[in-house]
Order: structure tokens, then sequence, then C-alpha cells
């Protein structure tokens, strides 16, 4: 969330870091596995540290962290709150969600068996 606030706050890079491979859409691709790279780690940590729920959780707090992302981009002058950037994000953390809720119910009937 840290990597994700500070890059927030500095002026877009991501044509920079592209460079040829840039392609319409290429930052809400980048915004989809960011958020969805957030949401494992965060699913993880509640897990290990023995939440009930950690999915729901861990998306809950994916998704605020979302909103609040893009309104701190909104008070910045080089920066816009932008929905498509939010959707990205809610979609990257939904995606994730469903993948791990999948995973982790049949690692849990597996262990039953």
């Amino acid at each position: 969330m840290a990597v994700i606030f500070i890059f927030s706050h500095r002026a877009p890079i991501l044509d920079d870091v592209a460079g040829e491979y840039r392609f319409d859409g290429i930052d809400k691709l980048a915004h989809f596995f960011e958020y969805a790279l957030l949401y494992l780690t965060l699913y993880r940590s509640f897990y290990m540290d023995g939440f009930k729920e950690p999915g729901k959780k861990a998306l809950w707090l994916g998704l605020l962290f979302a909103l609040s992302d893009e309104i701190h981009q909104g008070l910045l002058p080089y920066r816009q709150c932008q929905i498509g950037d939010l959707l990205a994000d809610s979609l990257g953390l939904m995606a994730s969600y469903g993948v791990t809720e999948r995973l982790m119910g049949k690692v849990n009937r597996e262990r039953k068996n």
C-alpha cells in the first residue's frame, strides 16, 4: 500500500516505463494487476494471522484503499481522480478474490477428505 501511495503521489511515469510497448489501456492493465497483487498480499496477511474470512477482509480493505487512492490523486495538481482507474483497481481485486476463493475452497475440500 505504501508503494502504491508513493507512486500515486508522483507525476505519471508509465509512458517512460512502457516505452515502445505503450498501447491504449496499458494504464488500466497496470491498475488491474497492481490491485490483484495487493489483494493477494492482503489475503496472505489476513490468512496467516488467522482471521476469519480473510478473502472478504482483503477485498473490502483493497476497495477502500483504491477509493482513497483515487481521492488522493484528485487532490494533486498533476494527477486526476479517474473512475476508470477505480474500476480497473476493483476488477483486479475482484478477480484475485474469485480465483483465491475457488482455489482455497478446493484446498479445504481436499483437506477434509
